[in-house]
């Protein structure tokens, strides 16, 4: 493989997988949650230089990889990218190249970097929204006891005071999203920090917390999106 320069385009059709209920960590072969069947894998990297625009590029690579005959077929490829601006501007040169050579055009499907992680099991539920996340959270740290929320937050609201609970609940939440943006959860730092480490009673009541709040979407049907995804990119 010759490397001509430092950007990539990365084929890869989908492969047989085994997956997990994001909240409880089921697999596909003991519930109902999720099903895919076995399909045959296929990777190839290829390396694109700059002698031409990348895209412009990638569009070539492809008329040479899959429009051999008189129709460019490219169903079961998916491509990211990271814009929807790339994405759009990548559907305009297909069409493009494909009227100039005269083949009919079968698009691959095309998405974000941020839109991949979906791509990567089947969400048999709805996902929580982002106020539905928050009240979960919210509820959650109601279900935890004085000695726990200490260990969270020196003074915790009183019961009555729903603004304060609903503002921690999404403090709780954006600190969830930070860290699964970085492929972590609680857990994972309660091994990054040790068992010796002044901090780590916290992140196990967090830990604790977590597992609440997953418990409440469960009641709901709802699956969180995020939770979903570290499952995804993990397994």
């Amino acid at each position: 493989m010759e490397q001509t320069g430092a950007r990539e385009l990365v084929v890869a059709a989908r492969g047989n997988t085994s997956r997990r209920h994001p909240n409880r960590g089921w697999r596909v072969g003991d519930s109902q949650v999720m099903q895919q069947q076995p399909v045959t894998r296929r990777e190839s990297v290829e390396f694109i230089g700059w002698d031409q625009p990348v895209l412009t590029n990638v569009v070539e690579r492809l008329l040479v990889g899959y429009g051999a005959a008189k129709t460019w077929d490219m169903r079961g490829l998916m491509i990211v990218l990271p814009t929807s601006i790339a994405r759009r501007r990548l559907n305009e040169l297909l069409a493009l190249r494909a009227q100039a050579v005269g083949k009919v055009l079968y698009p691959p499907r095309v998405v974000t970097v941020g839109e991949l992680p979906e791509h990567l099991y089947v969400a048999k539920l709805p996902f929580a929204g982002e106020m539905v996340q928050n009240l979960a959270w919210t509820r959650a740290l109601q279900s935890l006891t004085t000695p726990e929320l200490q260990k969270l937050v020196p003074v915790p609201p009183p019961k009555q005071a729903a603004a304060q609970w609903l503002e921690l609940g999404k403090v709780i939440a954006r600190l969830h999203r930070e860290l699964a943006s970085e492929r972590l959860d609680f857990s994972k730092v309660i091994l990054a920090l040790g068992k010796s480490h002044p901090e780590t009673p916290r992140w196990k009541t967090l830990v604790e917390l977590q597992k609440r709040y997953l418990a409440e979407l469960d009641e709901l049907k709802l699956w969180d999106i995020q939770t979903a995804r570290l499952c995804a990119l993990d397994l």
